[in-house]
């Protein structure tokens, strides 16, 4: 059951059933869920919520500890395979009958950061530490939406660009900046699931966009369907497994402004509160007007570059001439 908050008035509307319950918990949670907070949603994707329900105990190879996690999957991860890696323990999943890419996963979704509770005789309680879930058990998401409202988010795809928020009136404000800005498409999985141009998820560490139109499968007659680029904090950057982001093109790593500030991993409005999946995507190329990401498939390393986006533009026979390449991303915050 979803519970939407709005006013201190509740909403009930029915958006599907539970098939199969979670009946364990998951607790080797991905590295950046050592850092969220335990009893609220610490992603929120096209393909999959995370709710955390307490910490491991902390480990040589993961300092911080890890999340101990139950995840709400639409029902084309029900049995999920290997490919997905964040969906490797189905028993710690409630597999639902909704599909990928629609209300819960995408305009009913939760906002990163949203409190998960437990309704317990005629009430509602907090997550217990370290919660496993049961097939009698009721839990209800708040879905609040972030108190400060604010219209979109840009980033200046460059090496010290500004990231900045426009708020209702045009009013902005520089809330990080980009360290490394991106340049290629790749091969992400669930990007298939949203469509082109949309963001595919949030969480703590990440924002994920899809390049490509919505598909049932990954691969369709030998072709890749899938394709994006993801958006990183700083910190979670920084470790081991995400060497790919630092040396990649296809990762733009964000961060504070000041090298005396706080990490913005976790923190709103880029990983934390405003961003649902399904959310429009624009760029704008040269600098020019705002218009959707290219579509562009599988692994492309300088898909964002002048000479790709000349290339893609002729073969579709478009008169353009690109100088730049894609010079800003905006996400639109709102379906």
């Amino acid at each position: 059951m979803t519970v939407d908050s709005n006013g201190g008035a509740v909403k009930e509307e029915h958006l599907g059933k539970v098939i199969s319950p979670a009946l364990i918990n998951n607790q080797k949670g991905y590295r950046d869920s050592g850092r969220s907070p335990a009893g609220v949603v610490i992603a929120t994707a096209a393909n999959g919520i995370h709710i955390k329900a307490g910490q491991s105990q902390p480990s040589p190879e993961f300092p911080e500890g890890r999340g101990i996690l139950f995840s709400v999957l639409p029902i084309e991860l029900d049995s999920p395979s290997d490919v997905y890696q964040s969906y490797k323990s189905p028993s710690s999943s409630i597999g639902t009958d909704i599909s990928a890419g629609t209300v819960l996963f995408a305009e009913s979704a939760p906002f990163v950061g949203n409190k998960v509770e437990l309704k317990k005789d005629g009430g509602f309680i907090p997550l217990p530490d370290k919660y496993s879930p049961l097939d009698s058990d009721t839990l209800v998401i708040e879905i609040n939406p972030p108190k400060e409202k604010a219209d979109e988010i840009v980033f200046e795809n460059k090496f010290g660009g500004k990231v900045y928020v426009v708020r209702h009136g045009g009013d902005t404000s520089i809330v990080a900046a980009v360290y490394k800005p991106v340049m290629g498409i790749g091969r992400f999985d669930g990007s298939i699931y949203i469509g082109q141009s949309r963001v595919r998820a949030n969480h703590h560490g990440v924002i994920d966009i899809s390049v490509v139109p919505k598909s049932d499968k990954p691969f369709v007659n030998g072709q890749d369907m899938r394709g994006g680029f993801q958006i990183v904090p700083s910190l979670h950057a920084m470790a081991q497994e995400m060497l790919i982001a630092r040396t990649s093109t296809q990762w733009m790593v964000v961060g504070p402004l000041s090298v005396t500030d706080e990490y913005i991993d976790g923190r709103p409005p880029l990983f934390e509160g405003y961003i649902k999946p399904g959310f429009k995507v624009e760029c704008k190329i040269d600098n020019g007007l705002w218009e959707a990401l290219p579509e562009m498939y599988g692994r492309r390393d300088t898909g964002l570059s002048p000479q790709d986006l000349q290339a893609y533009f002729n073969a579709k026979g478009e008169k353009r001439e690109v100088v730049s390449g894609v010079t800003h991303i905006r996400i639109l915050l709102h379906n």
